[in-house]
């Protein structure tokens, strides 16, 4: 049984209460973490930690259970990033690899105009022999995400206070041989 042990809402759990026998700090069922690569975004005082471009057999390039929508914040200034896809802007993009190779349309939108970094801390469960690129839609800079820990963009006066899509794809895929 959860107990909440102060205002505010916080939970503890009892050792005896653990999903996974061996350790008191995880709760859930085990299993293989998804391959994802992790994007965050930091400039002007903000940032975003959110968006994650997912790889699981049964997700497609469609709308289906592995994507999330990114909501609009609610703060007056703000900066993330997301994944476009139709008119949809997501958080998660889960996609499939069946065909070898996926492309993901990036976005960063920010309300403050300023100079923005863009990395991705984690590769988790990508093999060696997939390619991972991103390319600068805007210059035609195009960098292996393996090699090169983050870009640097900027956002202009006009790009700022809009929804408007800053130039950035990303292709990861099995590599050709």
């Amino acid at each position: 049984m959860a107990e909440p042990t102060a205002a505010g809402g916080l939970l503890v759990f009892a050792t005896s209460e653990a999903a996974n026998a061996g350790s008191a700090n995880y709760f859930g069922k085990t299993r293989q973490a998804t391959r994802h690569v992790r994007f965050t975004l930091e400039g002007e005082g903000l940032g975003d930690e959110a968006l994650h471009l997912a790889f699981n057999p049964d997700a497609h390039s469609e709308e289906d259970p592995f994507d999330g929508n990114r909501l609009q914040p609610l703060a007056q200034d703000y900066a993330i990033l997301v994944s476009v896809t139709g008119d949809r802007k997501l958080v998660f993009d889960g996609r499939s690899m069946e065909s070898g190779m996926e492309s993901f349309d990036l976005a960063v939108l920010a309300s403050v105009p300023g100079i923005y970094d863009v990395s991705w801390p984690s590769l988790a469960g990508i093999p060696e022999s997939w390619e991972v690129r991103l390319e600068d839609l805007v210059d035609h800079r195009v960098f292996d995400l393996r090699q090169t820990e983050k870009i640097r963009i900027y956002i202009s006066q006009d790009d700022a206070n809009r929804t408007r899509e800053l130039g950035i794809a990303s292709e990861i895929g099995r590599a050709h041989v």
